[in-house]
């Protein structure tokens, strides 16, 4: 089976913050952002620690590879190939959402 691109995964984890944090997005510092950090990742940034998100919002946090994330378990260029995809799009949805004006009242 063919792993969702990072777009679809990417699209997949904002859905999952709509439906349990709506208005997330302006939570958001881009500035700051960086997927590879579990701190300053979407779900640092949101719940103060990758890990914290799982037990605050989530059932898995282990689902968090296939939600846009996590990059996963590759070697480490791979690694760092893929979490800086996952950047260029979290960063790209997020920008288009908060120039939308979205809020937690959306």
């Amino acid at each position: 089976m063919k792993r969702p691109s990072i777009k679809a995964r990417v699209a997949a984890g904002a859905a999952l913050l709509d439906n349990s944090r709506p208005g997330w997005a302006a939570e958001i510092d881009i500035e700051k952002l960086v997927m590879a950090s579990c701190k300053r990742c979407v779900l640092g940034q949101l719940y103060g620690d990758y890990s914290h998100a799982g037990r605050a919002a989530f059932t898995d946090v282990l689902v968090g590879r296939d939600q846009g994330f996590d990059a996963g378990h590759w070697s480490i260029k791979r690694e760092a190939e893929e979490y800086a995809a996952l950047q260029r799009e979290w960063v790209a949805l997020i920008r288009a959402r908060q120039l939308k004006g979205e809020t937690s009242d959306d």
